[in-house]
């Protein structure tokens, strides 16, 4: 599999990266939690997060799935050491660290209950290989939940013709390296 378009290990500063991401993830907890229970989760959960980086959202996932368990998928070794120590609280049946890719995971067939992924899918070349792993492992009934972002749905008026730019340049940064800002529309499952 390419590995997409987001290389932490490539990036200049990494514990610039890492703050970036604790930033994000505490800026938008309170909305991000009422999207997990709004999609499901529970608190007896065998949860899986794909693409768990630091593990700042993984911990909120444990607390919401406190009486499951949390497997967290993540491709960078620097990123998957930290997760541990960002999960305050891990839930009663374990809290499993993964390094892979999400379109070959190795977890069992109809093991979980509910996956979630967060700013991942845009970063993958075939966002719906992975979207076929994510229900391969998904128990009946189970849900998937993906928060992502499309710049299809990036709308300004009046244009700003800066802010016009810096899209371009991302969406030609991302493409050339494997990721797509438009992966909604693009995606084909």
């Amino acid at each position: 599999m390419s590995t997409g378009s987001y290389h932490f290990e490539t990036l200049k500063d990494a514990d610039f990266q890492a703050e970036r991401l604790r930033q994000q993830a505490q800026a938008v907890r309170g909305l991000e939690t009422d999207i997990l229970r709004s999609a499901g989760i529970q608190p007896g959960h065998d949860v899986l997060e794909l693409g768990c980086g630091p593990g700042f959202v993984s911990d909120l996932l444990a607390e919401l799935a406190p009486d499951g368990s949390l497997t967290v998928v993540e491709p960078s070794p620097i990123l998957l050491a930290q997760v541990a120590n960002n999960v305050h609280s891990k839930p009663a049946r374990g809290l499993f660290q993964i390094q892979a890719y999400g379109d070959r995971l190795p977890i069992p067939d109809s093991s979980i209950d509910f996956s979630y992924s967060r700013f991942v899918l845009q970063h993958i070349p075939r966002p719906e290989t992975v979207i076929s792993e994510m229900h391969r492992v998904m128990r009946p009934g189970g849900r998937f939940c993906a928060v992502d972002s499309d710049d299809g749905l990036v709308v300004f008026y009046p244009e700003d013709p800066r802010v016009s730019q810096l899209l371009r340049t991302a969406q030609t940064t991302q493409a050339e390296k494997g990721g797509d800002r438009f992966m909604a529309v693009n995606c084909r499952t």
